[in-house]
Order: C-alpha cells, then sequence, then structure tokens
C-alpha cells in the first residue's frame, strides 16, 4: 500500500528535496531570512537539480521501508570536489541555500556535512546564520562585531566558515551557538523581532503566514515550531489521499486549503495524535502523516498483529491523545501556558512583501480563534490553555494532578 501511494513515488526519487520547486513557484519558499518567498536561481536548488547534475551519489532507506527518502551526496567539482555528505534535504537546502540567498547546491552539501560531521542541527544553525545577515543588513551589526566576517546573501564562503565558528564557539560564533533567542538577546537592538524563533526553538522552514494550520500547529507544539509534530502539510491537498482525509476530519474536501482559519483544530489534533502513535512504534512520519498509507487503522492492526493484544484505531488514537496531552503537563510544570502559545514575532507583525502570497501575515486575532477551537477539542481550559483535572482523569494521568495542583495549574 505505501507504494502504491501518489506521493510516494516523488519521494524516492526526489527525496524532501523534490518539494523545492513548487514550493518555490507558490511564494513560500523561506528565502532571506523569511523577507521573501523565493530566491533567484531556486532551479539550482531541486531535488531534480540533484538528480540532472549528478550530485545525488545514492538514495538510502530505514530498515524495511521501500521508500528511501534520504539522500546521499557528493560534490562532482569546484572548491569542495569530492566532499560526500548525507542529504540534503528540504529543510537543509532552505537553511543554507535559499534562506541564506545562496544557490550554489555544492555549498548546501557542504553546510549539510560539517552540520552532520559537528553534530549540530542545520535548520537551527542555518537559521542563526540568517538572523545574523539579516542584522547586518539592517544596520544592527557591524562586520567588525562578527569577527571580520563578510557575512551577506550569497556568500557561501563566509557562511560555511562561520558554521565552523559555532562549532567551536571561536569569537563570535560563541554567542551564535546559544541559538538564535539567546543570541538576539544579548545584541538586542530590536534584533529580537527578526529572530525567527519561539519556546526558544528556530523555526522549520515552513511559510506559516499563509498556511494556517501550520501556524496552529508550530504556535501549540511543545517543543517549539518544528513541522515533526504534525500532519498539517495535508492542508495543501497535494494528493487525493490527503484531500480524502481532510474530508474524513472537516466534512468537506473544500477545507483542503492553507487558507483559511476554518476547521484547522480537525486537521492539527488528528495529526499530533497520529504522530504520537508513530514514534510509539517506530513508523515514519512520513508513511503516517505524509504519503497517508500506514494510518491509525493500519497502526492497530500491525500492533494487535505483534504484540497479541487487540486495540482499535479509536483506541490507538487515544494514546496519542495521552501523549499529547502528558507532554502539555510537562510544560505547564516548568511555567508554559496559552501566553506561550505563539509565534515568531516577524511573522506575526510583517507581510510578506512580494509574489503570490504578498500580505499575507499571521495575526494574534486569527491564532486566538484557532487555538479556542484547539482547546476545546481537548478539553483544556480556554484561558489558561492547560488541561483540566477532568481531563487528566479522562485519560488516565491522574499522577500529574496531584503536583501541577499544588503549583495552582490546574484550573479551578
Amino acid at each position: 500500500a505505501l507504494t502504491e501511494d501518489s506521493g510516494a513515488f516523488d519521494l524516492y526519487v526526489h527525496g524532501t528535496a523534490g518539494l523545492v520547486s513548487g514550493v518555490a513557484a507558490s511564494g513560500t519558499m523561506p528565502s532571506y531570512n523569511f523577507r521573501l518567498g523565493s530566491v533567484e536561481g531556486i532551479e539550482n536548488l531541486t531535488g531534480q537539480s540533484l538528480n540532472e547534475k549528478g550530485i545525488l551519489k545514492t538514495r538510502i532507506g530505514c530498515a524495511g521501508c521501500a521508500i528511501h527518502c534520504h539522500r546521499y551526496s557528493e560534490i562532482r567539482e569546484g572548491k569542495y570536489e569530492g566532499y560526500r555528505a548525507a542529504g540534503p534535504e528540504y529543510e537543509t537546502i532552505s537553511a543554507f541555500g535559499s534562506g541564506c540567498g545562496i544557490t550554489d547546491m555544492n555549498a548546501v552539501v557542504r553546510g549539510s556535512g560539517l552540520c552532520n560531521d559537528y553534530g549540530m542541527d542545520t535548520i537551527s544553525v542555518g537559521n542563526v546564520i540568517q538572523w545574523t545577515i539579516d542584522s547586518i543588513e539592517r544596520g544592527v551589526l557591524t562586520k567588525e562585531e562578527v569577527d571580520g566576517f563578510d557575512l551577506r546573501w550569497n556568500n557561501s564562503e563566509a557562511v560555511l566558515e562561520m558554521v565552523k565558528k559555532i562549532a567551536f564557539r571561536e569569537g563570535f560564533g560563541d554567542v551564535l551557538a546559544e541559538g538564535v533567542k539567546i543570541a538576539s538577546e544579548k545584541i538586542g537592538r530590536g534584533s529580537e523581532k527578526w529572530a525567527i524563533q519561539a519556546r526558544g526553538l528556530e523555526q522549520s522552514n515552513v511559510e506559516t503566514r499563509s498556511a494556517k494550520g501550520y501556524a496552529l500547529a508550530f504556535s501549540i507544539n511543545p517543543r517549539g515550531p518544528d513541522h515533526l509534530m504534525n500532519a498539517a502539510i495535508m492542508e495543501f491537498g497535494l494528493t487525493q489521499e490527503s484531500r480524502d482525509l481532510v474530508k474524513k476530519l472537516t466534512g468537506d474536501e473544500k477545507y483542503a486549503t492553507p487558507y483559511t482559519t476554518e476547521k484547522r483544530a480537525n486537521i492539527i489534533r488528528w495529526g499530533e495524535d497520529c504522530i504520537a502513535v508513530s514514534d510509539c512504534l517506530g513508523v515514519c512520519m512520513f508513511a503516517s502523516a505524509t504519503a497517508w498509507s500506514i494510518n491509525p487503522e493500519v497502526m492497530a492492526q500491525l500492533f494487535s498483529a505483534n504484540t497479541g493484544i487487540a486495540v482499535s484505531e479509536k483506541e490507538i488514537m487515544s494514546i496519542g491523545r495521552k501523549i499529547v496531552t502528558l507532554e502539555r503537563a510537562f510544560n505547564i510544570r516548568e511555567g508554559h501556558g496559552r501566553k506561550n502559545d505563539t509565534l515568531p514575532y516577524m511573522l506575526m507583525h510583517e507581510k510578506v512583501p512580494e509574489g503570490p502570497q504578498k500580505g499575507f501575515v499571521n495575526s494574534q486575532e486569527e491564532l486566538d480563534v484557532m487555538l479556542d477551537d484547539y482547546y476545546t477539542k481537548h478539553e483544556w481550559d480556554l484561558k489558561t490553555g492547560w488541561p483540566t483535572e477532568k481531563t487528566y482523569k479522562k485519560l488516565g494521568l491522574d499522577f500529574v494532578i496531584d503536583e501541577l495542583k499544588s503549583m495552582g495549574k490546574i484550573p479551578g
């Protein structure tokens, strides 16, 4: 069933990098620290380009997976000829490519490899470097403050050298190694406004200003705005399978569009439960919440067959909800609540300046509408965003009640 899914073959051929051309054409490819929705020369950063230029060396699959969506690349020419690295994935291409105004795939492969070698996340590293370039562009940071580096858009050499300085915490790299939230707070001067982060996590490369389901998903993600907790991609209706699922969850296929706040909570609530279960079972989210073939019904059957414990689709999804609520309880204990369910300042206040998505922006009013619906479906308190005592008991999470109640963090 997985290999028959309409999105599976493209994932095999081009990997997640195959998304680049379509995302850029829609004007939603984060570029220049989310200032724009594409970059001139984007055709050099696609999954198709990896294949055509012979950079793709082989495809890698997880154990037992028929898709093999992971890439392994080798630079064929130029300064880094012979260098090999895993990837690059879509997120890395945006982080080191369009996000930094770079359209040299060799530089992106090199950036991906350096981060892999140093044990650093490509999204976070690319994001904090973009913030630095943006701060220089806006006149907030000087060349001298960044160790004399000529950090600017489309200067891959300086960007790659800064990756090394971050890894070894040298000079200004020591500031950036703390992540964009802390770095922007240390520098100040208003630079927090274009630090693309929430909850201290650099945002995945999704343009939420014109994708309202993703906006909701990123705002409530307990880790911060990353793309691996939810199946929000279904809101684009890119495949018949995704449109069918949207219809099942909302009652109408017309809601397979990212431009509305209606029914987003239906989509996001299902997605987070599905991926929570996928993670527990060791099932790839591409199979369960992007390609849609290993759905909750199939996961319930797999669990039952492997353990001998009969479980239904409804029961296995209730376990997902239990996980999501327990994660929420953890964050509440640490001081989080509705006030933290937000998005990066820039994406809440600056409109997309040009392109097909011109004028789109997230607003508190829109977010509040979606959050109210989301909390209601969770049976959480609307004012605080905290689960109620009744909800904890309903999900078998009684053991968290006493501690949170002693802290005054159970809604009255």
